[in-house]
């Protein structure tokens, strides 16, 4: 079994089937995952850690709160956590409608264990990556914000597409003000040219450079 790239990471595993659970515990210590088991959604509910990442894997039905109803309590309490119900055969139908109530995946028991381990892998990474670019679209939006209003209008211009000449003409100040200006631009965006400028901003907020103050 191959190792995970995500050992910080922790995985929930909520089933009321006792011999199962022990199963998962034992098949994902030894990838290895930080693992935490619970019989019931309510249990789980009552330890969860919401600043933990990893990923949430829950039987689709359980007494008391299945996983399509831990999923909403989830997103009801803004805990940001992938995650994968698994599913008897026969209950195609129901996991499909999960994941169109927000559940990233599901596996149909009796499943694979390199396959159940890959799906996890798989929720994790997406995740991770969510937050970051969540991360790098923030930090883009706090350097805009540390412009100044000249700045930010000469960022407009350059990033709908203007030459210095044509942003001189339009502010109605010298090429040198243009070059001084777009120089501190680049400098507090961190772009190291303009196609990373033009880029990132139209990544972060689409609609900056519509509107010229």
């Amino acid at each position: 079994m191959p190792k995970t790239q995500f050992q910080d990471c922790v995985v929930y595993v909520i089933d009321d089937d006792e011999a199962l659970l022990t199963s998962l515990e034992w098949l994902l210590q030894s990838v290895p995952f930080n693992v935490k088991s619970y019989t019931s959604a309510n249990a789980f509910l009552n330890e969860i850690d919401t600043k933990c990442q990893g990923c949430v894997v829950t039987d689709l039905r359980m007494p008391e709160m299945n996983g399509l109803e831990l999923q909403k309590a989830l997103k009801k309490r803004n805990i940001d956590l992938p995650v994968i119900v698994m599913s008897a055969y026969g209950q195609i139908g129901l996991a499909v409608e999960a994941m169109k109530q927000g559940i990233v995946d599901f596996i149909e028991k009796p499943f694979d264990d390199q396959q159940f381990v890959d799906i996890i892998n798989n929720a994790i990474r997406h995740r991770l990556e969510q937050v970051g670019d969540r991360e790098k679209i923030s930090k883009i939006h706090q350097r805009l914000a540390n412009l100044t209003q000249r700045e930010q209008q000469i960022c407009r211009l350059i990033v709908q597409g203007h030459t210095n000449r044509q942003i001189a003409k339009a502010l109605n100040i010298s090429e040198k003000t243009v070059e001084a200006h777009r120089a501190q631009v680049m400098r507090k965006m961190e772009a190291g040219s303009m196609a990373e400028l033009i880029r990132m901003v139209l990544v972060a907020d689409p609609e900056f450079a519509g509107h010229l103050t």
